[in-house]
């Protein structure tokens, strides 16, 4: 496979960036991780092997980014001043690294049991994540271990390692979806339509959310942080899963850090030990909230989505796209209700049939009649306003609903289309071309109760039936 030279440019600068970061921030000790560089490197790894949409014969691939992620995350700790020796400092590089390889082996795990990519495992991959993450860390604080045993033989080796444990799960659940966001599209970052911020505009709990967190950190108080997780738990119901992402990283790097600090104030007076075991249970404790809120924005904007599609698929038709009779009736419904007095209230109706559509759904088969109907639909969607609406009434039967244009202008329109449809191929079957022809009825009425438009409607499918007793290919309409 061939390597990409800008990938593992990007890898070396945003892991070397993420390290010195990271390692800048450490507050308690020297092993004090908060080191999301390793986060960062996984989730580059899921992107560019999951790029192809495989995980076979890319090894290689695999083995040279996990270098390159090593080196950007080495360098930065080798010039950090602190009392490590040199050694140390690669063998903690290298425990570190012990995360994003076992975490990544086993999300290829899932890959081979489930027979699919990342891609394929949108469905639920949010659990995958969390439990690579916690494989990773857990690996990770074993090599750690034995590494101190080999130092030491006290009882603080299984205190410290718990606490590289809980640093590790803590960095990974507060930035791996941050950073999958990041690593996915790094062009997109910062494009957001304007659409989204009048949206969020309009929930001010959101906006009051970033300030409550910058207070939280101003103040070091820890009691009035953790309170600061009640709007984050509702604001999860309502919000997007990828502003809850956000929101959670802000929360989590807040708590920790003012956690952190409290207990840079009181470590004089407890010992070591017990320092360690505070926060390992606080670091716990939030990852397991952070976990819960991710979980559960994420399958309650996965329902979301689900009824959005359903609702969709309800209101359109599945051949066209275009509005169901149902839909449509809907549509005239909403527009009766929001129509001020006032308003032009004058609408035109279109009603279209494709001519002989039954001969040819019989000369070259079902399939072909498909393609007709979705060829036919596409033209009246090229032919016409973006707000004017267009329902699959049944069968070949069409309708197109024209709002705030004149009766020639409307006359015209449909003429068009009649012109277009008879001398373009809608479909080829066996290397036949397939040519047809459309009859209009046209009506115009002016919509104060849905009884206009049945009434119209009525009306414009006798013109129809007119066209088609006068030789079919015409548009048909009071005026003519």
């Amino acid at each position: 496979m061939k390597i990409r030279a800008y990938e593992l440019l990007i890898i070396f600068s945003s892991t070397l960036l993420m390290s010195y970061l990271g390692l800048s921030f450490r507050l308690l000790d020297d092993t004090s991780l908060f080191w999301p560089a390793d986060i960062l490197l996984f989730c580059f790894l899921i992107r560019y092997r999951s790029r192809d949409k495989s995980i076979k014969n890319k090894l290689l691939h695999s083995v040279i980014l996990c270098i390159v992620g090593f080196l950007g995350m080495l360098l930065p700790a080798i010039y950090l001043e602190n009392n490590q020796s040199f050694f140390e400092k690669i063998i903690h590089c290298a425990i570190s690294s012990v995360f994003f390889i076992t975490a990544w082996i086993t999300l290829i795990i899932f890959f081979k049991i489930r027979g699919k990519t990342y891609s394929q495992l949108s469905k639920n991959y949010i659990f995958f994540i969390f439990i690579s993450i916690s494989i990773g860390s857990i690996f990770s604080a074993l090599f750690y271990g034995m590494y101190l045993s080999t130092k030491t033989s006290d009882d603080n080796v299984f205190i410290l390692s718990r606490k590289w444990f809980s640093e590790e799960l803590s960095s990974g659940v507060i930035f791996v979806f941050l950073f999958l966001k990041v690593t996915r599209n790094v062009k997109n970052i910062f494009k957001i339509s304007t659409s989204s911020i009048k949206k969020t505009f309009k929930k001010p709990l959101f906006i009051l959310y970033p300030i409550i967190i910058i207070f939280c950190i101003a103040s070091l108080n820890i009691t009035l942080s953790v309170l600061a997780i009640l709007p984050l738990i509702y604001l999860s119901l309502s919000h997007s899963f990828n502003k809850i992402i956000l929101m959670c990283t802000a929360t989590g790097i807040a708590l920790n850090y003012i956690y952190i600090n409290r207990l840079i104030n009181v470590h004089d007076t407890i010992e070591k030990e017990y320092l360690f075991e505070l926060s390992y249970l606080f670091q716990i404790n939030t990852s397991v909230i952070i976990i819960t809120v991710l979980i559960a924005s994420f399958f309650i904007n996965k329902n979301r989505k689900n009824i959005k599609r359903i609702e969709l698929i309800s209101n359109h038709d599945a051949l066209t796209g275009m509005l169901n009779r149902r839909s449509l009736n809907q549509h005239m419904m909403n527009i009766i209700n929001s129509t001020r007095d006032g308003d032009n209230k004058i609408m035109s109706l279109l009603v279209l049939d494709i001519d002989h559509f039954k001969k040819v759904n019989d000369t070259y088969g079902h399939a072909v009649g498909d393609n007709v109907i979705r060829e036919f639909s596409t033209t009246l969607k090229q032919y016409t306003r973006p707000q004017d609406l267009l329902c699959r009434w049944g069968g070949e039967e069409f309708l197109i609903i024209i709002q705030g244009l004149s009766v020639n202008d409307c006359l015209d329109i449909a003429e068009r289309i009649r012109s277009i449809i008879e001398g373009a191929p809608l479909a080829i079957s066996d290397g036949h071309i397939v040519r047809c022809t459309t009859s209009i009825g046209v009506s115009f009425f002016q919509l104060e109760r849905i009884e206009d438009f049945h009434e119209a409607f009525k009306e414009a499918d006798e013109l129809l039936y007119m066209a088609k007793e006068q030789g079919r290919n015409r548009v048909n309409s009071v005026q003519n």
